[in-house]
C-alpha cells in the first residue's frame, strides 16, 4: 500500500517512483493513452485503482465527473491521476496541464484533493506536482 506525504519533496518523489514502478507494466506497453486514478483514504493510503478513460494514440478525453464519481463511490479523500504517453515522451501537453488544473479546481469545490498527476513515458515519468502545475 502506498502512502502519500507532502511534507518532504524527497518523499513525494519516492512515492511517485513507487507508483511508476507498480504501474509500469500496466501502461507502458499500451498503444493508447490510458487515464487511471488512484483513490486514497484520509490516511493517504491507496484504497482503489480505476482506469477512467482509454483514448486514442495521442489523446484521452477526461471528464471530471467520471474521475470524481468514482471518488464519491469509494469515499476517497484525495486522488492521484496517472496516464501514459504512447509516444514514450512524458512531457505534459497543454491539454494535460489544462485537464489537471480543471480537476484540481473541481476537487477544491467538492473537497477531494488532487495530490498529483503523473505522466508515464518510456522508462521515465513527469509529476505535474513537482513541475508546479498543482
Amino acid at each position: 500500500m502506498f502512502t502519500w506525504s507532502a511534507q518532504v519533496n524527497g518523499i513525494r518523489v519516492l512515492v511517485a517512483l513507487l507508483i511508476h514502478a507498480v504501474l509500469f507494466c500496466f501502461v507502458i506497453f499500451r498503444i493508447y493513452e490510458n487515464f487511471t486514478c488512484l483513490y486514497l483514504n484520509t490516511k493517504n493510503q491507496v484504497i482503489h485503482r480505476q482506469t477512467i478513460f482509454i483514448g486514442s494514440l495521442n489523446t484521452s478525453i477526461v471528464h471530471p465527473r467520471e474521475v470524481f464519481k468514482e471518488a464519491f463511490r469509494r469515499a476517497a479523500a484525495s486522488i492521484i491521476c496517472l496516464h501514459n504517453h504512447p509516444s514514450g515522451d512524458p512531457t505534459p501537453s497543454r491539454e494535460d496541464i489544462a485537464v489537471t488544473k480543471r480537476l484540481v479546481e473541481c476537487g477544491q469545490i467538492i473537497g477531494i484533493e488532487v495530490l498529483d498527476h503523473i505522466i508515464i513515458g518510456d522508462h521515465k515519468f513527469v509529476s505535474l506536482k513537482e513541475k508546479g502545475h498543482i
